[in-house]
């Protein structure tokens, strides 16, 4: 359901039925896009010369106010706005003409996933290869702002968005007529002054990974010459399973002894200050825990020259400073 100029808004807006249900009165007029059970992708009218699409509806979020947004909520937070606008009023000759504007703001975070793939549904055609920072337009990549968390400025200013002038017809033929952004560069930065209080515990920590590394197993890796086998089928999913089953028992040891913050996703959700407890006491059960998700992404089981251990000892020292909290991330302004 690509939405290519203001009038397909329209149309999409009008062509939709309203939600009715105990949750949602008539008066919210929710109008799902796509599937209608997907009520928080949805288009609003905020006027008869501006409709947004957005995709999310927290409650929480400063967008609502007692469950229905408010037209200037709806122009501040929606990641796809169109507006039809008067072009030049005051000119003789291009007196009561009319032209298409669309704006466009980014993701929440890193890598939202939702967002992207809700931009890349209903945005133009030409607007469609965008990315977590960035789109591509005109034959080069175009930095897109960062939206910015619920009742906040970007960079201290309201404008936090790409603005594009409709020039055609059929595939939107656009114009960029607003600013240009230039993202922050991150610095990433050692703590020096703790990494060396702990690196003796670190560097024997890995002595004792590479040591346990063999008697540990090892993530299944579909291949071979009989892997096209029902035998061979039947074998992999039995190993997944018996993997699946040691990996997230580890998870939930570090999860109980507050390692982490989520065992489904622990390798990105480590506590660095219980991780550092962990490594330097030497006599729990908790560093084999620790060492299996290192393993996971890295080389070292697999290791059989000088290359392949020095490659792994990076992966390493990689992610000791990672799951230590060692690593300190600073950027520079953002601005146009």
């Amino acid at each position: 359901m690509r939405i290519e100029s203001f009038d397909m808004a329209a149309r999409a807006y009008e062509s939709i039925r309203p939600v009715v249900s105990k949750y949602h009165p008539k008066e919210q007029d929710v109008r799902p896009l796509g599937n209608r059970a997907a009520k928080h992708n949805r288009i609003i009218k905020v006027s008869d010369h501006c409709y947004a699409l957005v995709d999310q509806g927290n409650k929480d979020d400063t967008l609502w106010q007692d469950g229905k947004p408010t037209p200037a909520s709806v122009v501040e937070w929606a990641p796809i706005v169109w507006t039809r606008e008067l072009v030049n009023p005051s000119s003789v000759i291009e007196k009561n003409r009319w032209a298409d504007f669309i704006q466009v703001r980014g993701v929440r975070w890193g890598h939202d996933m939702q967002r992207l793939r809700f931009m890349r549904e209903y945005l133009p055609h030409v607007l469609s290869d965008i990315g977590s920072g960035y789109v591509w337009f005109d034959g080069k990549w175009t930095a897109v702002p960062w939206q910015p968390p619920a009742g906040k400025l970007y960079n201290g200013e309201s404008d936090n968005f790409l603005r594009f002038k409709r020039t055609g017809y059929g595939y939107a033929v656009l114009e960029n007529v607003g600013r240009t952004f230039v993202h922050p560069k991150a610095h990433n930065r050692i703590d020096k002054e703790l990494k060396a209080k702990i690196k003796p515990h670190m560097d024997s920590f890995y002595e004792w990974i590479c040591a346990m590394a063999p008697l540990l197993p090892q993530p299944p890796r579909w291949g071979g010459t009989h892997s096209n086998t029902d035998e061979y089928r039947q074998d992999y999913h039995n190993r997944v399973q018996k993997y699946r089953e040691y990996r997230t028992n580890n998870s939930n040891k570090l999860l109980k002894a507050g390692l982490v913050r989520s065992a489904w996703n622990a390798k990105k959700s480590f506590i660095p200050e219980k991780v550092i407890e962990a490594i330097v006491t030497e006599n729990t059960e908790l560093r084999l825990a620790l060492a299996s998700l290192f393993l996971e992404d890295s080389e070292l089981q697999s290791c059989k020259t000088k290359e392949d251990f020095k490659y792994a000892r990076t992966q390493y020292n990689r992610w000791i400073n990672k799951v230590c909290g060692l690593v300190k991330t600073t950027y520079d302004e953002e601005g146009s």
